[in-house]
């Protein structure tokens, strides 16, 4: 995550929309603090208004996360793991299913 210069506590600005958007139908792994672990998951979805991303874990999790936040740190998958990603979600429950409420 870049460095801010503001003053503590003050957020960052929130990206473009179109730049946030970027992220849609990409694979993605996150990692949560919390539990020491990175979670694979395809970004269906972004709400500017929230400024969260609505994500599809491997496991069929869903949930809407603030990736531009900097509090979980991210990375897109290489083009080969983001094939399979998605190959597994789609044996998971086929079509839309899994799309954000709404």
């Amino acid at each position: 995550n870049p460095r801010y210069s503001g003053a503590p506590g003050e957020s960052l600005p929130m990206p473009a929309r179109d730049v946030m958007e970027l992220l849609l139908g990409r694979a993605v792994e996150v990692l949560w603090p919390h539990e020491g672990n990175w979670f694979k998951a395809v970004v269906r979805a972004y709400n500017e208004a929230t400024g969260k991303h609505f994500l599809l874990y491997a496991d069929g999790d869903v949930e809407w996360l603030p990736l531009a936040r900097g509090f979980y740190a991210w990375h897109l998958l290489p083009e080969q793991e983001e094939a399979q990603i998605k190959e597994q979600l789609l044996q998971l429950v086929p079509g839309d299913e899994f799309s954000p409420p709404g």
